[in-house]
């Protein structure tokens, strides 16, 4: 059962790298990039994932406010342990606001402190 999981999780991998970012209707107003992980750690052996990045700008004509994106990556290992990581940092218009966060919600040996 693991090798089937790791087989679609390469099959995966192959799909998501052929994909490039996309503007949405046209413009660049909203980015997804979407990149495969790949990595291997005496701990957790070999390990393969997704990482994404979404970028979208608060108004189209609004050319002062920063660009808000949110990444993330899902990852998982042949020791059966699972990662996920996101990053999110949302300005509003005109930089008025701006929120950030993190959310890590991790089935993983945190080994070193």
């Amino acid at each position: 059962m693991i090798r089937l999981g790791l087989r679609t999780l390469i099959v995966l991998m192959i799909h998501f790298s052929s994909l490039k970012s996309f503007s949405q209707s046209g413009n660049n107003h909203q980015k997804l990039k979407v990149l495969p992980i790949c990595y291997y750690t005496p701990e957790t052996k070999l390990a393969v994932g997704v990482f994404l990045n979404f970028q979208t700008h608060s108004s189209k004509s609004d050319s002062i406010s920063r660009p808000s994106s949110f990444t993330g990556s899902l990852s998982f290992t042949q020791n059966r342990q699972i990662a996920f990581e996101s990053n999110w940092q949302h300005h509003s218009k005109r930089n008025r606001w701006m929120n950030t966060g993190r959310l890590d919600i991790l089935k993983y040996p945190q080994v070193f402190y």
